[in-house]
């Protein structure tokens, strides 16, 4: 059997690429200030559980009402800042750049497989620079509509 060379790469995305744990930390604390607490790493446990997935919005709901704070007229903007944060936070690790151009370079085609959803990917991957490396993606909702 001849060895054939691969002709694409597949990487996951989030704590591949970049932090994304680090970021969800992060805009736990600025979900947290916001409602006047100092306690964003307890928010940030509610994600840890598997109740509602480790990025859904329900955690923050969870959040809210363990702490007897109305989520009326808050839960929408926590949400938000919670959103914008957390993309503010993202990174590419140290070398990711370098590696994905030399890869490319190399004439390899490149593509990202991920849990999140697809505005989500696209999002983060935009924000860290490096959606022009990649040819493709398929995320979590994409392969549900597949399985319908």
């Amino acid at each position: 059997m001849e060895y054939q060379q691969p002709s694409a790469i597949l990487f996951d995305m989030d704590n591949t690429l970049f932090d994304l744990v680090g970021a969800q930390i992060a805009s736990c604390h600025d979900v947290a200030r916001y409602l006047g607490r100092d306690d964003g790493l307890d928010l940030f446990d509610y994600f840890l559980r598997p109740d509602h997935g480790f990025e859904a919005h329900e955690n923050i709901l969870d959040y809210l009402n363990d702490r007897n704070i109305s989520p009326d007229g808050k839960f929408r903007q926590v949400c938000h800042i919670y959103e914008t944060s957390k993309l503010g936070n993202i990174y590419p690790y140290s070398g990711v750049d370098k590696t994905l151009k030399h890869l490319v370079a190399a004439g390899y085609r490149l593509g990202v497989v991920t849990d999140a959803h697809s505005r989500d990917a696209v999002r983060r991957l935009e924000k860290a620079k490096l959606l022009h490396y990649f040819v493709g993606i398929v995320s979590y909702d994409m392969e549900e509509k597949t399985r319908s």
